[in-house]
This record gives structure tokens, sequence and C-alpha cells, in this order.
């Protein structure tokens, strides 16, 4: 022990235990003190007066039970408890853990040769989480002090430059206050809305869903706002089809033109490419803004989309979109008004239409970012025009809105595709070692009509393989007994006993980096599949693979990974992601959160324990299980905490890992709540009559 003056309290009632502990701990150095006590009763007498830096507290007392000691004491505790238990017996000291406990060990004799370098683990551990608490406690100071100075900026408008960047780290941190409660509001009402009501009780939750909607835009505006003014708004660049984004965003905003009987049309001149690379979201949000400024100001007539293009330098598309309305168009002497931050036209405007007025302040900062301009005229047959340009890559395989069939906007090119294999005979190998990611994989390939076999590791695959012959094997990178870049090696070696040493492999990783990619081509495999996995990229890979490949037209010659889109590291779960990935089926996707719900906190058992005999690659693998599982399911924040630990668990970084395994419990049992509250109401909406 590195620790001045170590005090270690020990309560165990078996004395052979409690002596090889104590043994292996005052080995530690002379500046340890160590008691030992066998009773509960014992240690509530002695404990404060001993005032240790760590409690070993068995799980089972002659007088008690550690979770009663636990409850009992709340914290803040100024010591850690570590809790000791016998094989078997896990499960309860799960249940310490969420009690309260740092930590658990099994009580076995590698583990009490080891308890000096765990108790010291813990110890380093604790340090950090109250360093943390004393970090949140001085934050929580500084908010306060924070609002006082944004109440005192009102009030001196003179000084508004000191006033803006107070008030921007306000807005950010009420934002992200207001959109958490708000976000369960929402997401509930979406819900209730799916059951079977009447028309009273339907009209009331759409009014509830309308205004839950209309004060998120206003609080997402803020927030934008205020990370325009940090300085950190920032660009994703992702592979996007734009035909495809205005016709969901046509369809998500057809509601708000039948509200208002209003005209909507939307095209695409025939020179414009439309598979782009860029950030999809925050040209839709400028598209939002700007439609849903002309559906404001229009009582009759209606709004008209254009798309053209600009120019088309070396892989690059400068696109010009205009918004068109019949509106009541804009006095000339304000126009230089409307993109100034809270700007409004005058004051009977803000009383009839509303807003915050950040929305066009907020669009001209994005078309800024994507290295275009923004504008507005005043058309002479009524109305205004809006516009802006935006800069965008080529993706490698383009395709341009002339060679498209005709599709008008609001019609929606999303297909189901059960059942699209059906009656080809077509057979399919599975090697996923994660049950999550198992069931989800099977369901998806079962509802496109193949038949599925489906194995956990390497090896299985292997033996499957001498045995059978398969028309493609998805196959998962990392796993336990045999990982997929040596299977995959070992399949397409001369001497292996595969039936088919050619079969199509196609990676399924929970990885989506250029590298990864080529690390899978390089051990053999054929393509690329990134978790989350949905329904059309599977599609177009099994396309490539099977239909293509039997019609003669070798999918090698025209390899294209199919990468999922990132996930929102800070949401909690998207179940609209979820269903949209399971083509909308609620009954599948309650079954697949259920079992992740099961498989989950096994993991994380399993986890811990190869981290106490510091099996970290072991523990690596598990954490990256977590991280793909978490992926399929659309849970953002877990699965950026399981990558996190993953990454220092690789590194073997201990007190990082210790620190992020913390938080991965902390973050499920947030997770779980929700998911439980998703189950819950699609098993509701099954039974209701």
């Amino acid at each position: 022990m590195n620790q001045d003056n170590t005090r270690i309290m020990i309560v165990e009632d078996e004395p052979a235990h409690a002596s090889m502990i104590k043994r292996n701990m005052l080995a530690g150095g002379d500046s340890i003190e160590v008691i030992v006590v066998d009773r509960l009763e014992d240690c509530r007498v002695q404990i404060d007066s001993f005032d240790p830096t760590i409690l070993l507290l068995d799980l089972n007392l002659p007088d008690g039970h550690a979770i009663d000691y636990l409850k009992e004491t709340p914290e803040p505790r100024s010591y850690p408890i570590l809790i000791m238990t016998s094989q078997g017996s896990e499960a309860l000291a799960v249940k310490a853990l969420k009690a309260g406990a740092l930590d658990y060990i099994v009580k076995t004799p590698e583990n009490f040769k080891a308890m000096p370098r765990v108790v010291e683990r813990s110890l380093r551990e604790w340090r950090v989480l109250q360093e943390r608490e004393q970090a949140r406690t001085a934050l929580e100071a500084t908010n306060k002090k924070l609002e006082a100075a944004v109440a005192h900026a009102n009030e001196m408008t003179l000084k508004a430059e000191a006033a803006n960047v107070a008030k921007s780290e306000f807005l950010a941190n009420m934002s992200h206050e207001i959109r958490t409660p708000l976000n369960g509001i929402i997401g509930m009402t979406d819900l209730l809305l799916d059951t079977d009501l009447d028309q009273e009780q339907r009209r009331y939750l759409e009014a509830l869903h309308s205004s839950g909607e209309a004060l998120m835009r206003i609080v997402n505006d803020i927030l934008d706002f205020s990370r325009i003014e940090a300085g950190q708004m920032r660009l994703h660049s992702v592979d996007f089809d734009l035909s495809r984004l205005l016709a969901d965003l046509s369809a998500a905003m057809e509601q708000l033109f039948r509200q208002k009987k209003l005209t909507f049309t939307c095209d695409l001149d025939s020179a414009v490419p439309v598979m782009l690379k860029g950030d999809p979201g925050r040209l839709r949000q400028v598209l939002t803004n700007l439609i849903g400024n002309s559906i404001k100001f229009t009582d009759t007539g209606g709004v008209a989309v254009r798309v053209s293009s600009v120019a088309q330098p070396q892989n690059q598309a400068v696109l010009r979109f205009e918004i068109n309305d019949t509106g009541i168009g804009i006095a000339q002497d304000k126009i230089g008004l409307l993109f100034q931050k809270f700007s409004q036209l005058d004051a009977s405007s803000t009383r009839k239409y509303g807003g915050t007025g950040l929305g066009l302040a907020i669009s001209k900062h994005l078309a800024t970012l994507m290295n275009g301009d923004i504008g507005v005229e005043n058309r002479q047959e009524g109305g205004s025009s809006f516009w802006f340009t935006a800069s965008f890559e080529h993706q490698q395989q383009q395709r341009y809105a002339g060679t498209s069939p005709p599709q008008h906007c609001l019609e929606s090119p999303r297909e189901s595709h059960k059942d699209r294999y059906a009656g080809r005979n077509f057979r399919v190998l599975l090697v996923e070692d994660n049950i999550t990611n198992q069931f989800f994989a099977r369901s998806l390939l079962e509802k496109l009509g193949l038949t599925v076999d489906a194995v956990d590791d390497g090896l299985q695959a292997l033996d499957v393989l001498r045995n059978r012959n398969y028309d493609l094997v998805l196959m998962d990178c990392q796993m336990p007994e045999l990982d997929g870049y040596e299977a995959t090696a070992q399949i397409r070696q001369s001497q292996n006993m595969a039936l088919n040493r050619q079969v199509p492999i196609i990676a399924l990783t929970a990885n989506a980096l250029p590298q990864d990619r080529e690390k899978c081509l390089q051990a053999g495999m054929d393509d690329y599949l990134s978790k989350p996995v949905t329904s059309s990229l599977l599609v177009e890979v099994l396309d490539k693979w099977l239909v293509q490949k039997n019609a003669g037209n070798d999918g090698r010659n025209n390899n294209v990974s199919a990468t999922a889109t990132d996930l929102d590291p800070a949401t909690v779960f998207d179940h609209t992601v979820l269903l949209d990935q399971l083509d909308g089926d609620r009954e599948l996707a309650a079954t697949l959160v259920a079992g992740f719900l099961d498989d989950v906190p096994e993991r994380m058992m399993e986890l811990q324990e190869s981290l106490a005999t510091d099996d970290y690659q072991g523990a690596a693998l598990l954490a990256h299980s977590i991280k793909g599982a978490s992926a399929t399911i659309a849970a953002g924040t877990l699965r950026n905490v399981a990558a996190l630990l993953e990454r220092a668990l690789k590194a073997e970084e201990v007190e990082p890992a210790g620190e992020n395994l913390r938080l991965l419990r902390a973050e499920f049992m947030s997770l779980r709540e929700k998911l439980e509250q998703f189950v819950d109401y699609t098993e509701m909406k099954e039974i209701t009559p």
C-alpha cells in the first residue's frame, strides 16, 4: 500500500478466512493497521472510533446481511465498502453494489492472495470518485453563481458582450436539463398514441404531443445557439441519399401543410447528384427551419422547394436550395434583420406568430459551416423566396436525380423487405456470440425469407462449414475461443476441410473506422457491415452477394462496405431507430430488448470477475460485446461508455477502466427503466382489445 496510515476493518465470521486476509493485508507494509470483527454489531460499535480507510465486509454474517448495513448507512460515507462473497452468491453481491458498495470479490485462495492489490485498486477508484464528487459540488455552486450572473446581465444591457458569454453557458446547462424530462414526455405520449383511444383522449394527447414538440424545438434552438456562441458547433460527415432525406422530411411535415390547407411541392433538377457525403442532420435542420418559417407566415397558397446544382468541382457538389412561399412577404427595410439572433420583424409579428428569433440565425451559421451562403428575396407575385447553398462530397457510386424514376418528395422510398428472398433456397450461417445481436440478426434474416443457422464462435463455424454448404456467412469479428479474423483465415486455407472455401463472408463488427474495414478484407472477408445493422443495409449487401453473384456478377468487383449512421452518444434509448432497423416490428423489438435486459447483467458480472483477476483481454472482449449489443438496440449512451471501457481495458489502464465500469453500471440502470417501459407498453398494446 502506498497510502500512509491505511486502516482496514475486516468483518468476517470465518476465522480461517479472516486470518488469511489479515496476514495478506499486513504484508503490504508497516503503515497498515488491520482490525477484525466477526459480527455486524461489533462493526457498528467500533466503526466510528477506528475510522477505517476501507471496510472489507462479508456478505452473510451471523447477525445480519451486508445489504442491511449498506441500507442503514446511506451515502455519502467516509470510506469505501468492498463486499466479500462465496462462490454462487454473485447475484446478491450485485444487489450490494446497487445498494452502495464500491465493488465485490469472490472468496477463493487466489483472490485472498490478490487482496492487497484489489484493495489498493479500490482505494484509487474511491479517491477518483471522491474527487469527482467534490468537482460536482463545486460545479453546482458555480451554476448557482452563473444564474445570478445571468439575471444581473439581463439588467445591464449596455454590457452586452459580457452578458452574452454568461448567457450562453447558462442556456447550454438549462437546455440539457429541460430536454431530459421533455424527451420522456414526448416519448411516453408517442407510446400512448399507439394504443387504442377514444376520440376525446386522442385529441388531448395530440395537443400534448404537439405542445411538447413545439417546446422541444425552442429548446433545441437555444441549445444550438449556445453551441454557436461557444464555438462548439461541429459538422459530421457521413454518406446519405439526398432524395431519401427530402422524402422523409416531406413526409414528416405533411401534417403541418394539411392543417393549414396549403399545397407543397418539392423538385430536384435532373443534374443534382443524390448520393452525397456530409451532415444530413444539419442539412435537414436548415430545411426544416426555412420550410417551417414559410408555413408559419403563409395562410393561403402553398410552399415549393427546389434543389439545383450550382457547380460540381473535383469530387464536390455545390447545391442551391430554394423555398418559395405565397405568404405575407417581408418589408424591404426589414430583410437585414432576418438572420440576426433574437430578431423579429416587429412586435405584432411576435405576438401573432411567436418564435424565439433564433431559427434563421442558426440556419445562417449552419449554411456557413457547409461552405455556403443564405439569403431571402421578395417574390413579384407575392410571398418570399428563401435560399441557401451548401457544399457536399460525392460518394464513390453516384446517382443523379435525372437517372432515378420520377418521384415526388412526399412519396417516401421506404419499402418492406419481408420475404424478399423467399423461395430462393438461400442458406446463411450467422456467427455471433452476443445473444442480443444473434437474435436481432437472425430475426432480420428470417423475415427476409432466408434459412438461417447460428453458432456462437469461430470454432463452431469451422465445424459446421465442414458438414454443410452455405450461400453466405455473416461473421462477427470479436468472439471468444476463435475470433472472426482467424476463423476466416482458416476457412480460406487450402488444408481446411470446409465444403466451400470461397463462400462469401461478410464481417459484422461494432467498430466502424476505415482501418477496421481494411483489417476485415485483409483477413479474407468479402465485405463489411457495421453495427447497428438496419434491414436496408443488410438487403444491400445480401443483394450483392446472393442475388448478383448467383446471376453471374461477382460482388467482389464492386465491393462497397455498408456502414450504419452513428448513434447519438447523448441518447439513452431511441426506440424510433430500433423500430426503423426492424421495419417497424414492435413485437420483435420488445423481444430483442427483453433478451438484452437478461443478457447484459451477466456480461457485466463476467467482466467484473475478469477485471478482478487482471484478465484485461477477456474483459475487453466482454466490453466489446456489450458495445455491439447496445448499438443493436439503439442505446447510444451505453454504447459510448462500453467503447470507452473497451479502450481502457485494451490499454490496461486500471483507473480509467474501473471508473468506466462504474459508469457502465450506472448507465445500464438508467437505460433499464426506459427499456422496461418500452417492453411494458408494447405488451399493453398487444393485449388492448
